[in-house]
């Protein structure tokens, strides 16, 4: 099956389906650190925070910050180095 979330999270997003489409940037952030795609992944991760803004407060609002900033420390880790300024604030 190809990646396809980076796709439904645009149309998360034209449609008005936040949860979604921030739920959907997670998973194309993952899918694109398995395609070695490190520029797309902290693209897809950081949109997907700033669209968090958006959201109303409740559990799963939490939940999806928790998996963004997890893939975007990650990636930072990874282009960056452990010891890089902005792996230390993610």
């Amino acid at each position: 099956m190809a990646p396809i979330a980076a796709q439904l999270a645009w149309h998360y997003r034209q449609a008005g389906v936040l949860e979604k489409a921030v739920a959907s940037l997670a998973q194309a952030g993952n899918e694109a650190i398995g395609l070695s795609a490190y520029d797309e992944a902290t693209a897809s991760f950081t949109e997907g925070l700033v669209l968090l803004k958006e959201l109303p407060p409740g559990s799963d609002k939490q939940t999806l910050e928790l998996n963004l900033l997890m893939g975007l420390g990650a990636m930072q880790a990874m282009t960056r180095g452990d010891a890089g300024l902005d792996t230390e604030k993610t």
